[in-house]
């Protein structure tokens, strides 16, 4: 497996995969070379996994691939436990964001029903011994849901999250991923907009705005940030040409 090593990498780089998610997935390819770590069963799922990635990166196309790609090895059931790992965190991370206790709660909520509704393959697994990715994941954020209906009574909260309902609007947007990071970088860097820490607004960008092409799934702060500091030329160009567009509507509207 390891001749293939250099067509993951590549595919990675290429997409912009946060690195301590490229690692992850690395290393259970490069360590599955010891045979002896791994039985005959997961080093056959792990070579026809290396190949179905490889083929991921080259036809999927760059928009929020981080949250489809994770979706789909969810699909493929690598219940890998560093990959849970960085799920779990990664939902930490977006959690400890949101200061509002009844946000977190509907964010929570949020989460469980996206992670619901996800496909899982079935008769497929890298280790058969623990449970899928997706229970594991649904039971994470279950427990977390407990915890929080511990903290406050259930119907207090039920009712919190119904009358959430214009705070969580998300906003629409015409742009992808890409263009949306390129255009707070420009109006952070033309001091438009505070941005202190960088941090903090990349994840209330990834809870309250919606790209174009992503559904029901919330933006990734991670993918948003890589994106923010790799802007490649298609997007800036498509980024100017919006800004044209704006100039000439307020011409037309103000005569100038």
């Amino acid at each position: 497996m390891k001749t293939q090593q250099p067509l993951l990498t590549t595919g990675f780089k290429r997409k912009k995969l946060p690195q301590r998610f490229q690692e992850i997935l690395l290393s259970i390819f490069a360590d599955s070379d010891l045979a002896n770590e791994y039985s005959y069963a997961q080093m056959h799922y792990l070579m026809d996994m290396q190949i179905r990635i490889i083929n991921y990166t080259q036809k999927v196309s760059d928009e929020e691939f981080e949250n489809s790609l994770l979706a789909y090895l969810i699909y493929q059931n690598l219940n890998y436990a560093p990959l849970i790992k960085y799920i779990q965190e990664d939902l930490e991370i977006q959690l400890s964001a949101i200061y509002n206790f009844k946000e977190q709660f509907v964010f929570l909520c949020q989460r469980e029903k996206y992670f619901v509704c996800l496909l899982e393959k079935r008769n497929t697994a890298f280790d058969r011994i623990q449970d899928s990715a997706k229970e594991q994941l649904l039971g994470y954020i279950s427990a977390c849901i407990v915890y929080h209906h511990r903290l406050q009574p259930p119907a207090k909260l039920m009712q919190s999250a119904n009358s959430l309902s214009v705070e969580h609007y998300r906003l629409k947007l015409n742009i992808g991923a890409d263009g949306l990071a390129y255009l707070l970088r420009l109006l952070i860097e033309a001091g438009v907009l505070e941005a202190e820490p960088r941090s903090k607004l990349l994840q209330f960008v990834s809870q309250h705005f919606q790209t174009a092409g992503i559904g029901d799934q919330l933006l990734s702060a991670n993918s948003i940030a890589t994106k923010y500091k790799q802007v490649v030329q298609r997007t800036a160009v498509n980024i100017r040409s919006l800004l044209k567009k704006m100039t000439k509507i307020v011409e037309a509207n103000f005569d100038c």
